[in-house]
């Protein structure tokens, strides 16, 4: 069971099947908003983001002409992503702060923007 989108603090930390919610709704939210992106999720301790292919038409694992250079952009800030073709997951401890999650969502979104540009 996934969500597209997590919650606030508080009671809503945590899902209804109890598992945690560690990246929040408005960064997951805020991601699936770039043209770039086709979607963006978040379950547990995973951040998920499919991009757009390019206009050669690939998909799948073909389609990694732009997520490689959004993991390497991550990679010059320090943090670990793969790229599973055009989908880019960060995946965080479960000792990971809400706080840590954030920032490394908006670095994903910096590093969307540079692809973007």
């Amino acid at each position: 069971m996934f969500q597209s989108h997590n919650h606030g603090e508080g009671e809503d930390e945590v899902e209804i099947d109890g598992t945690m919610k560690y990246f929040s709704q408005d960064d997951v939210s805020s991601l699936s908003e770039f043209p770039l992106v086709q979607e963006s999720m978040a379950l547990g301790t995973v951040l998920a983001v499919t991009i757009e292919p390019d206009s050669s038409g690939s998909s799948g694992y073909a389609a990694a002409s732009r997520s490689i250079p959004i993991v390497k952009y991550l990679f010059e800030k320090g943090i670990y992503a793969r790229p599973l073709g055009n989908v880019v997951y960060i995946m965080v401890s479960p000792l990971t702060s809400r706080d840590e999650c954030s920032r490394l969502s908006h670095i994903l979104c910096d590093a969307i923007k540079s692809v973007s540009v």
